[in-house]
């Protein structure tokens, strides 16, 4: 925090996360945090964790668990108060990122103040599951081992005799009633006793029980607890490493061109090599320099006073100081006029002006209150806008299917009645089809209505609904009976068909096995030496030995087409799975180089970002400071001519003017100066203004009310309050400005030269031919 790092605290308690962000911040005293300041951050902003900027903030821990430390943004220090762990990352520093160090302090300083801390907390210490107290780690995640800490920054281990009680004393901190109070029943009233001569207010109530929270703030000054020793502690480390701080300020800021001495602050023998780099860094900060501003104040604020006298006690304790007497004096922290004498405690409720009779009030509910004496209350506004487009969506469709539904069950209504006036033939009847069944098994019952006629409307509806819905079911039978015969009658026509196709298949391969045992014929009975009945069992052989060969060639003209469809499908098969192979080889190389250009591309974009945000920075520091000096300037030469002006109205002796005429420069500081002036001669004229004015707005109040009044001669028109009274002490200033004028005019007269004199009228445009130049002047 000194550093001005960007610090993350991690806890799944949201009620932890504040206190702790407020108690490290009251640690930096006299030093105010000056970047941001966000307790609880929601989880849609956690954008601001890459902002280039000092900032502190508390986060949930499912950040941790979500967000793996390679995706975590660099230079951002990472407190787990749940696990007592303190995640140092990686420091960033421009275009380069490397793993964190702890920052080198004063060892013996810093091991006092761990001593310190130690007895006035040690025993109210509670350990996590793992017993290790102050755990670290750096880079990705690498426990930092106690060998590469200084001493006062090692962890310990220390034994755990509840595993739990850590998770459950930061559970008791979220619970608004630890004890279940809100369940306890109340005694009676107790009686208050108000002391009228100390105005305080004690109470001896019996329920008046102490809170066991975490974030009690009853507990900060206890008998076994102090916070403000705490604080104290913290206060007299920095008083040490500081304490030779003022004597490298510069007298003349503008004359060295900065307001501090760096170089030879830390070229001091009070601070070893190791120890300057986080001095440096310290010294850079923009907490640090708001120090210095606020220490060239004068009178300087409390929080200056109290820091510098800090240091005078730490200087008086030197041996040398006690033995010689020379101890300076510390009035600031001496004075009691602002010490706390009295303390107002709230009374509990009284039982006063109720009957002392010993009666027990009891109530089994909470009582019900008369809202007209509430008064009047205004209706809460319905935004539409907040609704999302899908919501809207379904309540329109909602509402359209209501009134759909209405406009049916009133024809419905309708037709019914018309029913059962004997009129058959209403034009409004609506059809007896399938979707006017289908409206009656899908009406619904639930209706929102605010009349009473369509209340009865909907009461006719729903008995109409009751008697037709049978008659409806009995109608989405019949239609499924009727499209059940269309599909029976439909695959019957389909099995014809195939039936139909397979016959003519048949009949065609029949054709020709028939044309070819006629075509065997011709060629045996052309044999002339064959006898006839050989020639007819010869004829029944070739006839049975054709018919088998033409099996012999379907059956391997199927067994060819079966090979060759085993063969296409195991290509197939082996294709699909090389395929599938590749397909994934190919993608696991795509996702990996995905990563790989996603993790370059993200760490140059970072570098990018980073470099855009300090350019961005850079540039509107220097718009913003070309724009306050030139608006400084502005006002000063504005503020100039009024305090020229009140001057001449407040007789303000020439000396005076002369120094504060003299000081020049366009700064703050100069600004201040001529603020403090204006104020000065409001209060001496008796200038009445608006209070939560602004320096600028009484400005222009008063410049108005000089213009109203302003002639050709220049002449001065009273016009404020001390000027219309003559009060005497503006009467006895113009007397001492008037004996002022005349020891000058004597001065100038009898003790300067011509050739002084000479210059003098230049200065003021005075020709020599002019007459009473000297009174002129």
């Amino acid at each position: 925090l000194l550093q001005e790092t960007r610090i993350c605290l991690v806890s799944k308690h949201n009620s932890i996360l504040g206190a702790v962000c407020e108690a490290l911040l009251s640690l930096l005293f006299p030093f105010v945090w000056q970047g941001v300041s966000i307790p609880i951050l929601p989880h849609n902003t956690l954008d601001i964790l890459d902002a280039p900027v000092p900032f502190i903030v508390g986060v949930h821990s499912k950040y941790l668990i979500d967000v793996s430390v390679n995706d975590r943004p660099c230079g951002v220090v990472f407190v787990d108060l749940d696990k007592d762990v303190v995640h140092l990352g990686f420091e960033d520093e421009g275009m380069a990122s490397y793993a964190r160090s702890l920052p080198a302090l004063p060892d013996h300083k810093a091991e006092k103040l761990r001593q310190r801390l130690d007895v006035l907390t040690s025993h109210l210490y509670v350990a996590p599951p793992n017993g290790i107290k102050g755990g670290m780690t750096y880079g990705f995640g690498d426990i930092l081992s106690d060998q590469t800490r200084e001493e006062y920054a090692r962890g310990e281990l220390v034994e755990v005799t509840e595993p739990k009680k850590r998770g459950w004393t930061l559970t008791r901190a979220d619970r608004a009633f630890v004890n279940n109070e809100h369940m306890e029943q109340l005694d009676l009233f107790d009686d208050e006793i108000i002391d009228d001569e100390d105005r305080s207010v004690t109470s001896k109530g019996k329920n008046s029980k102490k809170r066991t929270s975490l974030l009690d703030t009853a507990y900060d000054e206890t008998e076994t607890f102090s916070a403000s020793d705490v604080r104290e502690e913290f206060l007299k480390f920095l008083a040490k490493s500081l304490k030779q701080y003022d004597k490298f300020i510069s007298d003349n800021p503008n004359k060295t061109g900065r307001i501090f001495d760096t170089k030879g602050f830390l070229n001091s023998k009070d601070y070893p090599a190791n120890v300057r780099d986080t001095m440096e860094r310290i010294l850079k900060t923009q907490m640090f320099n708001r120090f210095l501003q606020d220490k060239q104040q004068q009178p300087p604020p409390f929080h200056i006073q109290i820091f510098d006298e800090n240091i005078t006690l730490k200087k008086n304790k030197k041996t040398v100081k006690k033995i010689t007497g020379k101890q300076k004096e510390t009035p600031f922290l001496d004075d009691t006029q602002q010490q706390i004498t009295e303390t107002y405690t709230t009374p509990p409720p009284s039982n006063r002006g109720l009957p002392d009779d010993g009666r027990v009030y009891q109530y089994t509910h909470f009582p019900r209150l008369d809202q007209t004496l509430f008064g009047t209350t205004r209706k809460p506004k319905q935004w539409k806008s907040s609704l999302s487009d899908d919501t809207q969506h379904q309540q329109q469709t909602a509402q359209s299917r209501d009134l759909l539904q209405d406009s049916f069950m009133s024809k419905l209504v309708a037709t019914s009645q018309s029913n059962s006036t004997g009129d058959s033939n209403a034009p409004n009847a609506p059809p007896q089809d399938l979707e006017w069944a289908l409206y009656m098994t899908s009406f619904q019952h639930v209706h929102h209505s605010s009349s009473r006629r369509e209340l009865h409307h909907l009461i006719q509806a729903n008995s109409v609904y009751k008697n037709q819905l049978p008659q409806a079911k009995k109608l989405i039978f019949a239609m499924r009976l009727q499209h059940g015969a269309t599909n029976a009658r439909l695959a019957v026509l389909q099995s014809v068909v195939r039936r139909r196709r397979m016959r003519r298949d048949y009949l065609s391969l029949k054709a020709n096995v028939v044309f070819l045992q006629q075509v065997m014929r011709k060629k045996l009975f052309k044999n002339q030496d064959v006898v006839e009945g050989r020639g007819r069992s010869v004829l029944y052989v070739m006839v049975l030995r054709a018919q088998r060969v033409f099996r012999g060639y379907l059956v391997r003209r199927e067994y060819r087409r079966t090979r060759m469809a085993i063969i296409r499908l195991q290509q197939t098969s082996r294709m699909w799975k090389i395929r599938k192979n590749y397909l994934n080889f190919s993608r696991a190389i795509i996702i990996l180089q995905a990563n790989h250009r996603q993790r370059h591309t993200a760490f140059v974009y970072r570098l990018i970002i980073t470099l855009v945000s300090v350019i961005q920075s850079q540039i509107r520091g220097f718009l913003r400071r070309i724009i306050v000096k030139r608006l400084i300037r502005e006002r000063v030469k504005m503020y100039r001519l009024q305090i020229f002006d009140l001057w001449r109205r407040t007789f303000t002796p020439l000396t005076y003017r002369s120094k504060f005429w003299a000081m020049s420069g366009t700064g703050f500081l100069q600004l201040a100066l001529h603020e403090e002036e204006l104020a000065r001669l409001w209060r001496l004229l008796g200038v009445t203004v608006q209070r939560s004015a602004t320096v600028f707005e009484k400005y222009t109040q008063v410049q108005q009310l000089v213009n109203s009044v302003k002639n050709k001669n220049n002449m001065i028109v009273p016009v404020f309050a001390a000027e219309l009274e003559q009060r005497m002490d503006l009467i006895l200033a113009e007397k001492a400005l008037k004996t002022e004028r005349d020891g000058v005019y004597k001065k100038m007269k009898h003790e300067m030269g011509k050739e002084q004199q000479m210059e003098i009228f230049k200065l003021f445009n005075l020709g020599m031919g002019e007459e009473k130049k000297k009174d002129r002047i």
